[in-house]
């Protein structure tokens, strides 16, 4: 069977789109349990959660949003727990609230 100068150029020109678009059309996989490359950023974010509330960590984690990894700290500072976020991107706080303790009888 010989094929037409026209049926060559779109089976031609189907080999070279396809595998163009099977790449754009997959997801990009983020793996849920990756810690952060550079540990610089904590540092710095530990530095500006305890610049805010002078006290004691209690509790640290980092969480994984889409490769964006934010630090999360829990200060005991006297009556109060704080709990602060900061974003290792930008390295800047994005939550601060605290919680009234309960008081000691």
């Amino acid at each position: 069977m010989k094929l037409s100068k026209y049926q060559r150029i779109t089976i031609v020109l189907i080999c070279l789109v396809t595998p163009l678009i099977n790449l754009s059309a997959e997801p990009k996989k983020v793996d849920p349990y990756a810690l952060p490359k550079d540990k610089s950023a904590e540092e710095i974010c530990r530095k500006l959660a305890i610049a805010a509330h002078p006290g004691k960590v209690f509790s640290f984690n980092v969480y994984n949003d889409n490769n964006v990894f934010h630090y999360q700290y829990e200060i005991n500072d006297q009556d109060k727990n704080w709990l602060v976020i900061c974003d290792s991107t930008t390295k800047t706080i994005i939550k601060d609230e605290s919680e009234d303790l309960p008081s000691k009888l």
